[in-house]
């Protein structure tokens, strides 16, 4: 008895020792005759270590606290829709001192927790108990199943069982299932957001973790897009209420409409709302209430409401509200100066007073208001008076008004205010076609006090009565202008404006100090007594473009401080200028209407500019410059020009003499940079005075009176870039010794009777863009120098006899556009060999040449542009008569054809009809100075019947420059002929006499 109790025990603390070790295949028991220990084999499976349950459970834990931890979301995409910004409504996402504040958030799959940090104040963050709960039981689901799979029980075999493939389905369906579960909600806003786009702006964006942004593929993110910002403009009752189930809206903006106002009863709810616009309705309490509970909003928008001034209190308590506008709503005008929002208002938007009403407001220690606005989007015009007073505002840096309200200002203490802003909404949609409103402020009365970074202000004219400025340290432009804007067309200045309202502007100007410009546009004041301005000893700069004066206006204004004098544009009287210049010691600039064509300067130590309102054509037609050191504008004479004497001008940096005067005079002008003049005025005196500027670039000397003497000074610049001598006597000794510039890469020396070995030479050293060496010797035999000039596009070589084979021996011209070969002997394939040598060849000058004509029909296939000079007895007739009719024949305009020919006209595009549209040249922006015009040098080669300065060649049938050949100059000519006595200093005689 006693033994077989003994086995069963041995046999049961077997199998428990068995289980606790995981269940072996065999166990020991005792042979029942021996008593030996004798192993026994067993069935069981293996057993689960109990560890794994809990190694489990701490990741998935682990797993589940992260995914529940804080983190900063941001937008990681957006939808291309177009968030709309007009004067209707603040900007978003365009300032960068107000962006959207972008959440902290925790909770998954329930967000329990947000904060939104904001930069200038406490965080404000909000907890969500419903949300927490479901999190927690959602964690607790997870550890359970993990406890109740990895439960510690005998496994019968070691194949994969029922219990584990559940287990797995259950993790695959449950992340499936997640993901399904966005793309739903994803799909549902959606559906929510094309039947509001339909009638508005939406704008979807995904938020996700700043730290997975970057992890998360492109392709997945789509499936977190939800509606973040919707614009609607009368709304219908169920696009609101589908949008106020939008749970992830930032921006909401409804603009009018008859809508039932219940689902606005949840805007409170909406967790992340900053951004607010119900305008344009009757809104009842319950939506104010609701309205001032939104404790996110950043931006809040009621205009056109029926909003009172008890509302201003309940706005106050919303803690973020920064930028408000109420325009157009039922709260006064006096309920703002002691509004509780005055401590936290960064932007404020208002209507001025409605048409035919006035009013006035007056804003006082606003601490952090930072824009200020008073305007319109649809009343008209309001010459009612609407007083606006501004003081101690430190943060104030935008404010502006509507431009058709007139105002009185009274701006004090604004240390950080840069400008006065006018606004144009809709402004000629708000105007009668007959009616007109000032371009500039429409001010009455001004007061500008201590606002030191002012810069400029600007008013109109036409009902100013007063202006005081006082600490405006910054303040460099007073002006007043009678610009208006009518309601069909561009703005313009009002010439009616009376004399008396002129006055009245220079009056208060005499009463300033300062500031240094002071400008008075499109008045009369030929009637106007300029002397108050002598009280302002601070001018420094008068402005008066567009007015009309007269000659005893420019003697009252030689009287002041004024160091620069602008009339552009302006309306002056003969001898105006002149005698502003003469009178005025300490002259710095002069600005003047390119009209007036005659310009007489005398000792102006101080000048240092002439301006004129127009710098692409000159008109000056006499020109007298003596004494004016510091002079830096580049001046251009006419070709129609009468008069030149420059003298003493050694800062002058450039001087064009179109016109080949038989006497100017030049001297002191070691300062230029480049020049243009030529004929019989170009004598040895003014040629070596030009020859004296040493840092010239560019110069054009063209069949001048002057010896070769006179250009001995060539060789001593060496900056020149461009050089045209054409005509001219030179040393040929000289020239064939001289060291070439390496900055050289024009040069024209046509008619110079220079020798076969100078122009060899010159040939010879390459890296020339232009040569133009026609009637001088050449060597034929340096042609083949040209290879060394690869970048060569105009050459000269009249006079020589030119075969197939010396066109070759060129080597490559492929940039070759322009070929003068006057006079010329070309053997036959010798036209064709220089045609095909280069397919950029747009003109070919065969003046006088003598070629196998035929050779020309075959060009005009090949090359579409490509342009002939030549004469009706140079070739055959039908030749000439083909070349005609192609439009292929170059036809020679004459110097005043050339210089008063239209600017050529920029096309623009199509209109609906198809009609080509151009620019208007007259708005065209031109250069600030005269710019070196581009004048060809032929223009001054005297006619043959002339005198030819010694050694000049003269071509057969060469053009004549200045002589009127075409009946459009000959026209012009006698025009500037019968004009030229006008001017009392435009003969040289009668100004010496003077």
């Amino acid at each position: 008895m006693t033994e077989k109790t003994n086995s069963a025990r041995i046999e049961q603390t077997s199998a428990e020792t068995s289980a606790e070790t995981g269940g072996d295949d065999q166990s020991t028991t005792a042979s029942p005759s021996t008593g030996t220990p004798t192993a026994l084999k067993r069935s069981g499976g293996a057993r689960r270590n109990p560890q794994a349950r809990w190694i489990a459970s701490a990741i998935v834990i682990s797993l589940l606290v992260t995914a529940n931890w804080p983190f900063q979301y941001s937008v990681s995409s957006s939808t291309t829709a177009t968030w709309s910004e007009s004067p209707f409504d603040f900007g978003f996402r365009t300032e960068g001192a107000l962006q959207p504040i972008d959440p902290v958030e925790a909770g998954w799959p329930f967000r329990y927790y947000i904060r939104h940090p904001f930069p200038n104040g406490v965080d404000q963050a909000r907890w969500y108990g419903r949300a927490v709960v479901w999190n927690l039981a959602t964690a607790i689901a997870f550890v359970a199943i993990i406890f109740f799979y990895l439960r510690p029980t005998v496994r019968k075999s070691n194949r994969v069982s029922l219990a584990d493939l559940l287990f797995v389905v259950t993790l695959i369906a449950s992340a499936m299932g997640y993901w399904r579960w966005q793309i739903r909600q994803s799909e549902a806003d959606k559906v929510i957001a094309d039947q509001l786009a339909a009638s508005g702006q939406v704008v979807r964006q995904s938020y996700m973790p700043a730290i997975l942004t970057e992890w998360v593929p492109k392709s997945a993110r789509p499936m977190w897009l939800r509606t973040t910002a919707v614009d609607l403009q009368e709304p219908s009752d169920e696009q609101l209420q589908l949008m106020c189930k939008l749970p992830y809206l930032r921006a909401l903006r409804i603009g009018g409409g008859q809508y039932d106002q219940k689902p606005l009863s949840r805007l409170p709810s909406m967790r992340y709302l900053q951004d607010l616009r119900i305008a344009g309705a009757e809104l009842d309490a319950e939506t104010v209430l609701a309205l001032s509970e939104c404790s996110l909003l950043r931006q809040l928008n009621i205009s056109h409401t029926n909003i009172a001034e008890d509302a201003l209190p309940r706005f106050a308590k919303l803690p973020r509200l920064s930028r408000l506008m109420a325009m157009e709503t039922m709260i006064p005008f006096q309920a703002w100066q002691d509004c509780e929002l005055k401590n936290q208002l960064e932007s404020l938007v208002l209507s001025r007073p409605n048409t035919g009403t006035g009013g006035e407001i007056q804003l006082e220690s606003w601490p952090q208001l930072r824009r200020l606005a008073f305007q319109s989007l649809d009343e008209p015009l309001n010459p009612n008076l609407f007083g606006i007073s501004l003081h101690d505002m430190p943060e104030l840096e935008q404010f502006g008004f509507d431009s058709l309200q007139l105002v009185d200002l009274d701006l004090q203490r604004l240390p950080k205010l840069t400008n006065v802003k006018v606004q144009y909404n809709d402004a000629q949609m708000r105007l009668a076609a007959n009616d007109q409103m000032p371009y500039d402020a429409w001010v009455r009365n001004c007061t500008l006090n201590e606002i030191p970074l002012l810069e400029s202000f600007s008013f109109y004219v036409g009902d100013f009565e007063s202006i005081q400025i006082e600490g405006c340290d910054a303040m460099e432009k007073l002006a007043g202008t009678s610009t208006m804007i009518p309601g069909v067309g561009d703005p313009q200045y009002v010439s009616t404006s009376s004399p008396e309202c002129g006055q009245r502007v220079i009056d208060q100007f005499g009463k300033l100090n300062g500031p240094p410009l002071l400008a008075l546009r499109g008045c009369d004041l030929r009637k106007v007594d300029l002397s108050p301005l002598k009280q302002n000893s601070a001018i420094a700069t008068l402005d008066f473009q567009y007015c009309a004066l007269t000659k005893q206006s420019a003697d009252q204004i030689a009287t002041l401080s004024a160091t620069a004098i602008d009339v552009r544009n302006a309306e002056v009287g003969a001898g105006f200028v002149n005698s502003l210049s003469a009178q005025l010691a300490d002259l710095k600039s002069l600005l003047i209407n390119s009209n007036i064509n005659a310009i007489r300067v005398e000792n102006q130590p101080k000048l240092e500019t002439i301006v004129f309102d127009q710098h692409k054509k000159s008109q000056i037609t006499a020109l007298r410059l003596i004494n004016v050191p510091e002079l830096r504008s580049p001046l251009v004479l006419s070709p129609v020009g009468n008069y030149l004497h420059v003298e003493a001008a050694p800062q002058l940096p450039g001087l064009a003499v179109l016109s080949p005067l038989s006497k100017i005079r030049i001297s002191g002008v070691a300062g230029l940079q480049w020049f243009i003049g030529g004929g019989e005025g170009m004598n040895d005196e003014n040629v070596s005075e030009v020859l004296k500027a040493h840092a010239l670039t560019e110069l054009t000397i063209a069949y001048p009176s002057a010896s070769s003497k006179a250009f001995n000074g060539v060789i001593n610049l060496r900056s020149l870039q461009q050089l045209a001598l054409p005509g001219a006597d030179l040393d040929n000794d000289l020239f064939q010794q001289w060291d070439i510039p390496t900055t050289l890469t024009q040069l024209d020396l046509r008619d110079c009777g220079l020798s076969a070995a100078t122009t060899s030479r010159i040939i010879g050293r390459g890296r020339w863009t232009q040569l133009l060496l026609g009637g001088n010797e050449i060597d034929v035999s340096s042609l083949p120098e040209l290879r060394k000039s690869p970048g060569l596009t105009a050459v000269s070589l009249g006079g020589i006899n030119l075969n197939q084979s010396l066109v070759d021996a060129m080597g490559p011209l492929d940039y070759l556009s322009q070929v003068g070969l006057a006079g010329a002997n070309i053997e036959s394939g010798g036209l064709t060999a220089i045609v095909d040598k280069s397919d950029y060849l747009n003109e070919i000058d065969l003046t006088g040449a003598t070629a196998d004509w035929s050779e020309i029909i075959p060009a005009l296939q090949t090359h579409k542009s490509l342009m002939f000079r030549l004469s009706p007895v140079d070739a055959t007739v039908a030749l000439i008569t083909k070349l005609t009719a192609a439009k292929r024949l170059v036809m020679e305009r004459d110097a005043y054809e050339t210089w008063f020919q239209p600017p050529q006209r920029r096309l623009l595009g199509y209109d609906p009809r198809g009609f080509p549209v151009y620019e208007d040249p007259d708005r065209q922006e031109g250069p600030s100075e005269f710019e070196r015009p581009d004048w060809s040098a032929d223009f001054f080669r005297p006619a043959p019947d002339l005198n030819s300065p010694a050694g000049t060649v003269v071509a057969p049938n060469a053009p004549v420059g200045p002589g009127a050949r075409s009946v459009i100059g000959q026209l012009l000519r006698s025009i500037n002929s019968a004009g030229a006595s006008v001017d009392n200093i435009d003969n040289l005689e009668e100004v010496e006499k003077e």
